[in-house]
């Protein structure tokens, strides 16, 4: 008997288990801090997700820009990726913050 849909993806996505940590990593180094807690905002994050994303040939890049004053360059980016699948009828949406919260030692 052959595998199941979800045991075919879980394979898949433990194969990528060093391209994640490596991707994390490098996410990891870049500060975007909310301005709100004393940061410049995401803008460099932003810009890095979206040069890898084109590096990994993903073309449907865009980005929604929410503005605030206090950001770097006065916005605050979310950048979205399409990747189309077989059925157009069906999404799967997968979601990730690239902000980091201010911590507060008591």
């Amino acid at each position: 008997m052959g595998m199941s849909s979800f045991d075919r993806i879980a394979a898949r996505i433990d194969g990528m288990r060093n391209l994640a940590i490596d991707i994390e990593g490098q996410l990891t180094a870049i500060p975007a801090l909310s301005p709100a807690s004393g940061g410049r905002g995401e803008i460099a994050k932003a810009r890095w997700v979206e040069k890898w994303l084109a590096s990994a040939g993903i073309a449907d890049v865009s980005r929604i820009d929410a503005p605030d004053a206090g950001a770097e360059e006065g916005i605050r980016p979310n950048v979205i990726a399409r990747i189309a699948g077989r059925d157009p009828s069906r999404t799967l949406w997968i979601m990730r913050a690239i902000s980091m919260m201010g911590a507060t030692l008591a």
